[in-house]
């Protein structure tokens, strides 16, 4: 009997010893799941949460001066417990609880808003124009999207080149989404 406990005792040290030097050697956006970033003040979070109320994906696209910004890097992962880039994809967002709306994840991207422009990795863009499932939105910062939407946020203006970049919102939310 003293075996079995002693067999145990050095078991169970040994695993919560490997368990501290693995999570000491995870990258600081996976050991804190709420670091620091700039925190908008038009973000209502009484409104968000609870945390699981919802399991809902989007698809996601957006575009600066023609160019897409790839949000699949690490610097765009994991950055909120409430709703982050889906699996370092860079065109799937993940939505863990109600009230997240697109100025909240956006701002969990580092990106900012100043008066009526989005600062997006350090440039401000003041003509943005953010498009949910092919209709354009006004206030995006209160846009709470849903399961399968399909979001394209660009600062161009001219219309062919907005209907290409829409067509290049993917539609991979499906394949994550439980429904």
């Amino acid at each position: 009997g003293a075996a079995i406990v002693l067999l145990f005792l050095i078991i169970l040290a040994y695993r919560v010893s490997f368990n501290r030097n693995q999570d000491e050697e995870l990258p600081e956006h996976l050991r804190n799941p709420l670091p620091d970033y700039p925190r908008p003040e038009f973000i209502n979070y009484q409104k968000v949460g609870p945390l699981g109320a919802v399991h809902e994906h989007a698809d996601i696209a957006i575009y600066v001066d023609g160019k897409q910004i790839d949000l699949a890097p690490l610097q765009y992962q994991l950055r909120d417990k409430f709703v982050h880039v889906e699996e370092a994809r860079g065109d799937v967002v993940h939505k863990h609880a109600t009230g997240v709306t697109l100025g909240y994840f956006l701002s969990t991207l580092g990106f900012t808003t100043e008066n009526s422009c989005l600062v997006i990795e350090g440039q401000k863009q003041c003509s943005i124009q953010i498009y949910v499932n092919a209709d354009r939105i006004e206030n995006y910062k209160d846009y709470e999207f849903v399961d399968y939407d399909r979001i394209l946020i660009t600062n161009s203006r001219n219309a062919d080149q907005i209907q290409a970049q829409m067509d290049s919102v993917t539609s991979n939310a499906k394949q994550f989404s439980r429904k």
